[in-house]
């Protein structure tokens, strides 16, 4: 578990191109892949949020990536999509209760 979360240990994975947790070891990371813009991701990490998380989180969670997938598809407009997010979403927080 020490080295799991050592500094070392997150250098190699910044290596092999696995985002690490240890704080200040991410420009590896970033710079492991060139083809791709990982710096953004770096960027916006002082401002970004954590996931949400409750006891049913798979429950919800579904609803959200099925919504999304039927309005990037077309299926419905994304209205309609955060709609049926949120009425949903809140039932199941509902019956967290």
């Amino acid at each position: 578990m020490l080295f799991l979360s050592s500094k070392k240990a997150a250098e190699i994975q910044a290596d092999a191109g696995i985002i690490p947790a240890y704080e200040g070891t991410q420009d590896a990371w970033a710079e492991a892949t060139p083809e791709f813009n990982l710096q953004a991701f770096l960027d916006m990490s002082t401002v970004s949020e954590p996931y949400p998380v409750s006891e049913d989180t798979a429950k919800w969670s579904k609803s959200v990536d099925d919504n999304l997938a039927k309005a990037w598809s077309g299926q419905i407009s994304i209205d309609e999509a955060c709609n049926m997010i949120d009425k949903e979403v809140e039932k199941v927080l509902a019956d967290e209760k």
